[in-house]
């Protein structure tokens, strides 16, 4: 994750809901003009407000702070058989 959406959420004031999303990439891989069909999950955590995430987070900057407990959020509610993969 880049810090880019700490600036975002800090300077918007709006929470973010992390979402985990498996098997777009398939769906549509680099290069193909038409989706296949194939299965794609999406599983959402609880809304979060940057300060929370700043927080918990580690890094030099608020940004970055809130980047890295943005991203541990998001695996935490990844799919059993992809968390052995990230």
């Amino acid at each position: 994750f880049r810090p880019g959406i700490g600036l975002l959420m800090l300077a918007q004031g709006v929470p973010v809901v992390p979402t985990w999303i498996e098997g777009a990439g398939r769906a549509l891989p680099p290069g193909s003009r038409l989706p296949r069909p194939t299965k794609v999950t999406l599983a959402f955590g609880q809304p979060v407000e940057a300060s929370e995430l700043e927080a918990q987070g580690q890094g030099a900057t608020p940004e970055e702070r809130i980047a890295d407990a943005l991203q541990k959020r998001v695996r935490a509610i990844s799919s059993p058989s992809d968390s052995a993969a990230t």
